[in-house]
């Protein structure tokens, strides 16, 4: 039944939202009954390889969408659905890369106009020549290729149902992470100065104390999320990574939450007076954020160890059965 839900919900990500119910519940029907057939045939005895060639025979997860959703032949029928999930990804992968260097040119003072002007031009250019090349390799897949190499595929290798983070928000995360390492170690700089009121910001010493385990937390951040991006099927390798990345946050702002003070503020035209309010209301709203994030990262991790134990008990019970 897992293989059966992971190749339903395979099927059903690739369908529109309004159409996705009805056509998953006449698919379940549909290979309930080609189960049944299959047990009956075997006296009952039904492995996994069995349901394996099944549901090979029955057809791959984008092609069977594909017939539900009506797809244009673009570039072939058998093809177009890879051609097309293909694309998606590359046209998400050049918008959020362009989407993260624009902000990290803004944030580093460079004329808001400036970036958007050469971000327009040269994101356009990008993207026509990504479809061009997905759209000549898949051509040349259907026309000097074998079409069938690309419904090579084994359910057991189908994401899980219920596989957490949307691989985007995985990458988006990924990106902003790794331009947070990049400042961390000073290879791109953000400019602290606000001068519609002079005021300017700069950390206090506890954030350099603690210097190295920022820096190795975000390394394991970005690892298991390229982990779990390349292994997604990999349910409890991931679950447990995401736990330990959790345990280690908590960890890691635990010694900067016990600093009491963690912004220096300062400015040319600001009153003494003033500048002491600033400073003890950005410490305030500091202290309120650092330990609410080391809640919720205690109570995500909590989750997710939940999560992984409910998941090894199931297995386990399912051996017992």
């Amino acid at each position: 039944m897992d293989l059966i839900e992971r190749y339903l919900a395979a099927i059903g990500r690739e369908l529109p939202e309004r159409d996705r119910a009805d056509i998953l519940a006449e698919l379940r029907e549909v290979l309930m009954d080609k189960l049944d057939a299959l047990k009956a045939a075997s006296t009952g005895k039904v492995s996994s390889a069995d349901v394996e060639a099944m549901l090979i025979g029955y057809g791959h997860p984008l092609t069977i969408a594909a017939r539900y959703r009506g797809s244009p032949s673009l570039i072939g029928p058998e093809v177009f659905p890879f051609w097309w999930k293909t694309l998606r990804m590359a046209l998400i992968v050049v918008a959020i890369g362009y989407c993260a260097l624009a902000g990290v040119a803004l944030f580093s003072g460079r004329n808001e106009h400036m970036v958007i002007r050469d971000a327009t031009a040269s994101i356009q250019t990008t993207l026509v020549f990504t479809f061009g090349a997905v759209t000549l390799v898949f051509a040349a897949i259907e026309r000097f290729g074998k079409p069938g190499m690309l419904t090579r595929w084994k359910p057991r290798n189908l994401p899980p149902k219920d596989r957490g983070m949307h691989p985007a928000e995985r990458l988006v995360e990924t990106l902003f992470s790794v331009a947070f390492l990049l400042w961390w170690v000073g290879l791109i700089h953000f400019r602290n100065w606000m001068p519609d009121v002079g005021l300017k910001l700069d950390l206090a010493p506890v954030w350099a104390a603690n210097f190295w385990s920022i820096l190795g937390y975000f390394v394991f951040e970005i690892a298991g999320n390229l982990f779990a991006l390349a292994q997604p099927r990999r349910v409890a390798v991931n679950r447990a990574l995401r736990m330990t990345k959790y345990l280690l946050g908590a960890a890691v702002l635990s010694p900067v939450f016990e600093a009491g003070h963690w912004l220096e503020v300062s400015g040319l035209h600001i009153p003494p007076h003033a500048q002491a309010i600033l400073q003890t209301n950005m410490d305030l709203g500091m202290k309120v954020g650092i330990g609410m994030t080391i809640l919720i990262m205690l109570c995500m991790a909590g989750a997710e160890g939940w999560r992984l134990w409910k998941r090894r008990r199931t297995a386990a019970v399912g051996v017992l059965a």
